[in-house]
Order: structure tokens, then sequence, then C-alpha cells
């Protein structure tokens, strides 16, 4: 607005002075004068607040008019210029400043009136001054002013809220398409779970069946040739596959339970070690024997670790944790470690086993994840195991943690709080 109003103003700024040294009016010439340089001055003035701004410039033209009205008189633009400040209020400014503007038009032309009627004022004019004539001028100025004015109110307040309005809508839209973007993102998430799920069953499920019926047809002909030396480890195979897929239907099963929210826990006070811990080792004791890995159990033998927790999801979480470690531990060892802690009961499982990458590790929790899959894969599994250990550690409210190193080991941390400690 200043940028336009420097330029417009020079175009009667300086005609005016002119006119006005000419005609010996040095008051029109020195007001005219002050308030162009104050239009300079803010325009330059960078910095400055743009409502200071605005206040500023219409305060200085509204005096200015003032003055020229009581210098010149009805002959002059002082007028002009109280006639179209309030307009000017109420484009740039609050609404408040234009109707005080009105309203003060209406007094200012009231006492100007009043002045030259009773003689205590008079300005220079070309004219002989008649009240009849100004109260005409009174009541005509001030219905236009102020029918020009609240046009203009309207006019504004209706774009306004059109704008408004609009950047409701906008919003709203973004809102919906950002909302779209998190729905397919979703789905293709979903769709590309789903693939490798039914792939992965597909492995799981068909490797073991395959190993029964195969084993289930050597059996049957040892049996008509009565070869019967391979019997027993052809029905260990036979078992192995057959807990293999109920292995896996289990998990699934109990994936769908937690997710629906149908699972209801049983939160009860349990020795941690006595419960669970004693007897995971002893079941898995045997299983790493035979991958020639040391199973290590390290606890203070002289405290009971009391935590109150699901006994059932409890257990599920250290098996599996554990079986993770021995399966994915090639040679070395793998330890189940319990301590105390800020009055909490810790439980570290340690492997030096193959590791997981930092970027496999954001992913880690989500159900059939998985650094390897399809013929990449060297370990059977469904990569359901730490999706179900993470829903057991919510259903119990403890909090799991994971540090590894790719191709050195990795340490599972799962922390009980407010444990009864003896």
């Amino acid at each position: 607005m200043l940028f336009v109003m420097v330029r417009l103003a020079a175009l009667a700024y300086f005609p005016s002075v002119i006119l006005a040294v000419e005609a010996s009016l040095w008051d029109v010439a020195i007001i005219d004068t002050v308030a162009y340089a104050i239009v300079i001055f803010l325009y330059m003035k960078k910095p400055m607040n743009t409502h200071i701004k605005s206040t500023i410039l219409v305060s200085v033209l509204y005096i200015l008019a003032i003055m020229l009205l009581f210098v010149l008189g009805s002959s002059g633009a002082g007028y002009l210029w109280l006639f179209f400040l309030p307009i000017v209020a109420s484009v740039f400014m609050k609404q408040i400043y234009a109707y005080s503007f009105l309203v003060l038009n209406v007094i200012i032309l009231i006492l100007f009136g009043i002045l030259r009627y009773t003689g205590i004022y008079t300005p220079i004019s070309l004219g002989e001054f008649s009240l009849e004539i100004w109260i005409i001028i009174i009541v005509n100025f001030a219905t236009l002013n102020a029918f020009t004015v609240f046009a203009f109110l309207l006019l504004i307040n209706g774009l306004t809220k059109t704008i408004e309005s609009e950047r409701e809508v906008i919003k709203e839209l973004q809102t919906k398409s950002d909302e779209l973007k998190i729905a397919k993102r979703n789905a293709e998430k979903a769709d590309s779970l789903k693939s490798e799920f039914l792939a992965q069953m597909s492995h799981e499920i068909r490797t073991p069946i395959n190993t029964i019926l195969s084993f289930s047809y050597l059996i049957k002909e040892d049996i008509k040739e009565n070869r019967l030396e391979n019997i027993d480890e052809y029905f260990s195979s036979i078992e192995r596959g057959s807990s293999r897929v109920i292995r896996t239907i289990d998990l699934i099963l109990n994936l769908s339970e937690l997710q629906s929210g149908t699972y209801e826990p049983k939160i009860e006070k349990i020795d941690l070690q006595k419960d669970v811990i004693n007897g995971l080792y002893s079941e898995f004791l045997v299983k790493a024997k035979k991958q020639n890995l040391q199973l290590i159990l390290k606890s203070d033998s002289s405290k009971k670790y009391f935590v109150n927790a699901d006994l059932y999801t409890t257990t599920q979480i250290f098996a599996n944790l554990i079986d993770n470690a021995i399966k994915y531990t090639l040679k070395g060892e793998v330890k189940i470690c319990l301590s105390e802690n800020d009055k909490k009961v810790i439980v570290d499982i340690i492997d030096s086993g193959i590791g997981m990458s930092k970027e496999f590790q954001k992913n880690l929790f989500e159900p059939f994840s998985q650094e390897e899959s399809g013929y990449t894969r060297k370990f059977e599994g469904t990569g359901l195991g730490l999706a179900l250990v993470k829903k057991y550690c919510e259903v119990n409210n403890v909090e799991i943690s994971v540090e590894s190193i790719k191709g050195k080991g990795t340490i599972f941390s799962i922390s009980f709080p407010n444990p009864l400690i003896e």
C-alpha cells in the first residue's frame, strides 16, 4: 500500500505545494510537506509492523484532513480526505477504527460549523458561509460516508468469510488427502505382508507335511520288505515334522487371538526363575547340546524373582527368545541372565549368533519379519515369533529392548516393573 501511496501522493503533493506557495498559503504547504515526509519515512522503515504503519499513516492523514478543513474550509480538499479515510480504515485496519472515524467526522464537521457560524474561526474561503448549506453538507456527507464505509465493510467481511471457508475446505481436503495416503500405504503394506505370509506359511506347512508323507511312505515300504533297522529314525522325522506344523498353527492362532483382543491374561504372582526359566532351561539344554552350543543360566540362587505376570504368555516370551537364540547361533553360547536393577527384574537372553543389521531392527517386531526371506532364507521359521513376543510383553506390561551387531550376536532384555523381590 505504501509503495503505491508514495507515488500517487507525489502527483497531489507537488502541484498542491506550488499553488500554496504562489498563493502565500504557507500553512498548507507546511502541512502537505510534513504529511508527505511521514509517508516516505514509513515506506523506508521496512522492519516496522504493518499494523503500526497503517495506524500511523491513517492518523497522520486524518490530522492533515482536519487541518486542511480548518485552514481552507469548504473550498479545500479537507472534507474529501475526511470522506476517504474511514474507507481506508475499513480496508486496512480493524472495523472499530472505521466506525470511530465515521463518528469523528460528524463531530468535526459539526464543530467546524459552530466555529464558523459563531465567527470564532474564519478559514480562507472563496464564498460566504451559509449555516443552512453547511447543515445540508454535513447530513449528506455523513450519510454517503456511512453508506460507503458499511458497503466496504460488508464486502470485506464477505471476502474474509469466503477466504476462511476456502481455507477450511483446503485444510479438510489436505487432511483427507493425508489420510488417504496413509490408508494407501497401510493397504500396500498389508498386501505385501499377506503375500509374504502366504509364501512363508506355504513353506512352513508344506515342508514338514512333505517330510511326514515321505517318511510314512518309507516306513510302509520297509515294513513290506521287513527292513526295520531305520524305523525309529523315520518316526523321529515324522514327529519333528508334526511338531513343526503344530507350532506354526499355534503361532498363527495365538497372534490372531492377541490382535483381536480376545485373550484374557491371568495376572498373578509368579516366581520367574522357578515357574518359567528353570523349566525352559532344561527343555532347551538338550537342543543346545545337539547344536554343540553351551546354554548357560546365570542368576543369584539366594533370591526369588517374584513378578506379577500372566504365566502362559510370560513362558511364551522366553520360549520364543531362547529358541531364536539357539536357532540363530551356529557356534559359541547362549546365556540366560536374571538380575535386579532399579527395583525391576531384568532377564537378558544373550547369544553369539548371526546378529541383525540396524535397518532390520526397525521392523523387528512386525509380523512375518525376517532379515532373509524367499530363496535366501537359511533358517526355518514363520517370522511370527517376535511379533508374538512383542504382543505378550504388552499383555504383561513389560519392556523389551534389543541390542545387536550383525555377525557378532544379539541381546534381548525383558524388564518387569514393580517386582516383589525377596
